[in-house]
């Protein structure tokens, strides 16, 4: 089977990769190291021109609003580590604006709330709302000073614990080797795309990608050299998926995964044809490759590929794609290699 023109098919490439082997560093670490910021709501221009001072001289980043509506949107605006909020305010009160706040947020953001009211029933309805401590007024600044640094310091545990626990959840998705999404990521991604396809009625395809005598070449050249083979036809795969939403990854061994949501055969094979031109044009070594008649037919590393393509719906199920893209490759890999080949169950299902 001789490889697919390039004439007049659509640039569909897709992204290379959300996923990332830069582990446990981020917006959370570098916040950590600067001046904390810290909203002040109150409608007492006295109160908050107080609050401000006192802040600024213990080295704390200000801004202030006049009520609990500029409070929402200086919260939007400028996303600050801590919120000073006035129990008492007009229009939209203290204990409401902090419930806004955390829908707004969708995670726990550190809120302060200053009473006039030392009853126990606005101390409940302070916690309530969501807020993580109190002060009463006349404020103290030693005491404000001192639960300052405390909700400060725990909302950036809280904020790096996050993030870490995120850049984690991401580590175990992630082959190490190639930097791809690994086969648990594929097989999560695969299903979650064609439960989408066939709820929106959608053409999804499948490339799947195997290096063309890959075990002579790990026997004769090493396996270190193997591996290094691995990551740069890794690298020429992510240079060549550009489309936030598709997914590359290394299904096992020498072979890679490719899943294009809503692209039809003429973009996936177009795909796959530009990743075996880009990992013929990589030049790596192989002289242990394929022969006939015993004449090496090629001097480098190459890839075969299997493309499947369709619309969800009646029979089909999620392992109809994974088969038709498995024995496409088959079929690209017993014709000779270095070529692609494209398998689909229905000319009628749009898949073209």
């Amino acid at each position: 089977m001789s490889p697919v023109p390039l004439n007049d098919l659509p640039l569909n490439a897709l992204p290379g990769n959300a996923l990332s082997g830069n582990a446990l560093s981020g917006n959370a670490s570098a916040r950590a190291k600067a001046a904390a910021l810290v909203l002040v709501a109150d409608d007492d221009p006295v109160i908050r021109k107080l609050l401000e001072s006192w802040l600024r001289q213990d080295g704390y980043r200000v801004v202030v609003a006049t009520n609990g509506a500029e409070c929402l949107s200086c919260f939007r605006q400028e996303q600050p580590d801590l919120v000073l909020l006035d129990a008492l305010m007009p229009e939209l009160n203290g204990f409401d604006c902090c419930q806004a706040l955390l829908r707004q947020a969708g995670l726990p953001v550190p809120v302060l709330i200053i009473t006039g009211l030392e009853d126990q029933d606005s101390i409940d309805r302070a916690f309530a709302a969501g807020a993580m401590d109190y002060i009463t007024k006349p404020i103290r600044w030693p005491v404000l000073r001192h639960r300052l640094r405390l909700l400060v310091e725990q909302a950036r545990q809280q904020a790096l614990m996050r993030e870490e626990h995120q850049q984690l959840k991401t580590l175990a998705m992630t082959d190490m080797l190639t930097n791809l999404a690994n086969r648990r990521c594929f097989d999560l991604e695969l299903g979650k795309e064609w439960r989408r396809a066939a709820r929106e009625r959608c053409i999804i395809s499948l490339v799947m990608i195997d290096i063309d005598s890959f075990k002579p070449y790990n026997d004769n050249y090493g396996h270190p050299q193997g591996d290094r083979a691995l990551q740069q036809v890794a690298q020429a795969l992510r240079e060549n998926i550009h489309r936030p939403g598709d997914l590359t990854a290394r299904y096992g061994g020498e072979e890679f995964a490719i899943v294009l949501p809503g692209t039809p055969r003429r973009g996936a094979t177009y795909v796959a044809e530009r990743i075996r031109q880009a990992v013929w044009r990589l030049q790596i070594p192989h002289l242990f490759g394929r022969q006939r008649g015993g004449v090496l037919l090629r001097d480098r590393v190459t890839i075969s590929a299997g493309v499947s393509s369709i619309l969800p719906q009646g029979e089909f199920t999620q392992g109809a794609i994974l088969d038709l893209a498995d024995r496409a490759l088959y079929q690209a890999k017993t014709a000779g290699g270095n070529q692609i080949a494209w398998l689909g169950k229905s000319e009628a299902s749009g898949a073209d």
